[in-house]
């Protein structure tokens, strides 16, 4: 079903092309979607970033914590759960550290897709 919803966010963004929300929930849809594009969610999800501005005065950390779940996810297809080069390695922890901050660091300690990581790769 949520496929369904990202036509929907591309004429959203059609529309207004500076509403960061709009980006982020189409990357949520492409992320979510039965068979995920994650480089294109996470390149909305830049943009949704972008847009936002500074997250200490804007809000939305989930925009992180989704990148850096797409990051993961993009490096294990790869084969690089815990062996990613280290730019990448920085953007996920960096990414975590602001969905940390931002108050979700139970959702951090609790998905799978974080834990694997984080136990593949300690961050502190």
């Amino acid at each position: 079903m949520i496929e369904l919803t990202i036509p929907v966010f591309r004429a959203l963004i059609s529309a207004d092309p500076n509403y960061h929300r709009d980006h982020g929930q189409l990357a949520y849809a492409l992320k979510d979607q039965s068979n995920p594009d994650y480089a294109a969610a996470k390149q909305e999800l830049n943009e949704a970033m972008r847009l936002r501005g500074p997250w200490k005065e804007n809000g939305y950390e989930v925009y992180e914590m989704n990148r850096a779940e797409c990051t993961i996810r993009m490096e294990t297809a790869e084969g690089r759960l815990n062996n990613s080069p280290d730019p990448i390695k920085n953007e996920i922890r960096s990414d975590l550290e602001v969905a940390n901050a931002g108050g979700l660091g139970d959702t951090i300690k609790t998905e799978v897709v974080f834990t694997d990581w984080i136990q593949a790769n300690p961050v502190q």
